[in-house]
C-alpha cells in the first residue's frame, strides 16, 4: 500500500485522519511509515482536535515498533520513551474489561436516540432526553457514566443525575469511544478539570468551583483526616445519566435508569463507602436496602457483590440536609464507618 506521511506543514484535519488510520495499521504497514520529529511534537501538542493523550494511545503500535529499531544514538529516542511512559500511565488509568463495555454503553444509551427520533413517546426517560438544547444526536453532551476512578476509588458517592453546562468541554456524540473512557475515568486528574471543582471551558479558561464537587471534596477530606484526591479516594455517579440543568426534570427517569444500569456499575466498584446523596438516588437505595431513608443513616449491605457501608447524605443544590458524613453522622458512627473504611471492623 502506499503509505501517507505527513511532513512538517502537515494540517490539523491530515493529522486527525493519519492518527485514525493508525489503529487499523499492522506492523508490516508501521514499517513503511516515518514521522519527522517535528511533526510528532505538533501532533501530540497542537490543537489537532484529537485530546492529546487519546493520539498517543492510537499511536501506541507504531511508537512501539519504532522504539524496537531505534539505536541509543537516535535524537527521537528521548522524546519516543517520554511518549511510551504516558502511553503506559494513560493504559492504566483506563477503564478494563467490564467497565470499558459500561461507560461505552451508558455513553451511547440507546434511549436517548429512541427519544430524539419520537420512538418513545411517553418513555420515563422522554423529559430528561428532550431538556438539552440541542437536539442533534452526535452534537449534544452524552450521558455520564461515572466521573473518577471506579475500578479503585474506595469510596462511590450516587446522586440524582448529573448537571449540564453548556460552556464546559465534555463529550459528545463527535467523540469516540477510547477518547470518552479516559475523560470520564480521568477527569479530575487531567485538564479536564482542576482542583476538583473547575472544568475546563470551551474558551480555555476555567470555570468558578462547582459547589457540589468543592463540597464532596472537602466533606472526603474530612472523613478520611487527609487532603482527598478527587477521582483516586472517591468517585462520582448518579441513579440518572442524563444531563440536566435541574434535577426534577429526571424524576421519572430514576426508576428505568436505575434499573438499567445501577447494579453493573456498583458491580464494578470496590468501594467500601457509598454516599447516597439526595432524596432521588436514597429513594432507590432505601427500595434496595428495604430501609427507611434517614440522612445520617448508615447500612451495611452486599450490593453489587461487595459488602458496604451505605451512608444516607443530603443533596446537592437547595437540599437543607447535611451533605457530608461528619455532618450528616453522629459521631460515634463517623467513626464506626472510618474504621469500616480502613478494614478493622464492620458496621453494626
Amino acid at each position: 500500500m502506499n503509505s501517507r506521511v505527513p511532513d512538517s506543514h502537515t494540517n490539523a484535519d491530515q493529522i486527525r485522519a493519519y492518527a485514525q488510520e493508525l489503529d487499523g495499521y499492522s506492523v508490516a504497514t508501521i514499517d513503511e511509515l516515518s514521522v519527522h520529529h517535528a511533526v510528532t511534537l505538533a501532533a501530540l501538542n497542537s490543537g489537532s482536535g484529537i485530546p492529546r493523550q487519546v493520539f498517543v494511545l492510537r499511536c501506541a503500535l507504531f511508537y512501539e515498533y519504532r522504539r524496537a529499531h531505534m539505536t541509543s544514538t537516535d535524537p527521537d529516542t528521548k522524546l519516543v520513551n517520554a511518549i511510551l511512559t504516558e502511553l503506559r500511565a494513560s493504559e492504566q488509568k483506563l477503564p478494563t474489561g467490564a467497565a470499558r463495555a459500561l461507560v461505552t454503553e451508558i455513553a451511547n444509551c440507546p434511549i436517548v436516540e429512541l427519544c430524539l427520533n419520537g420512538g418513545a413517546v411517553g418513555h420515563p426517560c422522554q423529559r430528561v432526553v428532550s431538556s438539552q438544547t440541542e437536539s442533534g444526536l452526535m452534537s449534544r453532551q452524552v450521558p455520564e457514566p461515572w466521573n473518577g476512578n471506579i475500578e479503585t476509588a474506595p469510596i462511590l458517592y450516587v446522586s440524582s443525575n448529573p448537571s449540564i453546562s453548556e460552556d464546559e468541554v465534555y463529550p459528545t456524540g463527535h467523540w469516540d469511544d477510547i477518547s470518552m473512557a479516559e475523560y470520564f475515568s480521568k477527569r479530575f486528574n487531567t485538564r479536564w478539570v482542576i482542583d476538583g471543582s473547575r472544568s475546563l471551558e470551551k474558551d480555555g479558561t476555567y470555570s468558578k468551583p462547582v459547589k457540589f464537587w468543592s463540597t464532596v471534596r472537602n466533606g472526603t477530606t474530612e472523613f478520611i483526616e487527609r487532603p482527598a484526591v478527587p477521582g483516586e479516594d472517591y468517585a462520582l455517579t448518579e441513579v440518572v445519566h442524563c444531563k440536566s440543568k435541574t434535577d426534577d426534570v429526571a424524576a421519572s427517569a430514576v426508576d428505568h435508569c436505575a434499573n438499567r444500569y445501577l447494579d453493573r456499575v456498583l458491580g464494578i466498584s470496590p468501594a467500601r463507602i457509598i454516599g447516597v446523596m439526595g432524596a432521588k438516588a436514597g429513594s432507590v437505595f432505601a427500595d434496595l436496602l428495604e430501609v427507611e431513608r434517614r440522612v445520617g443513616g448508615i447500612h451495611t449491605a452486599s450490593l453489587g457483590n461487595t459488602t458496604r457501608s451505605i451512608v444516607f447524605l443530603g443533596g446537592p443544590g437547595a437540599d437543607p440536609h447535611p451533605k457530608k458524613i461528619l455532618t450528616a453522622c453522629a459521631p460515634q458512627d463517623v467513626e464506626t464507618v472510618r474504621r469500616y473504611f480502613r478494614g478493622d471492623g464492620d458496621v453494626a
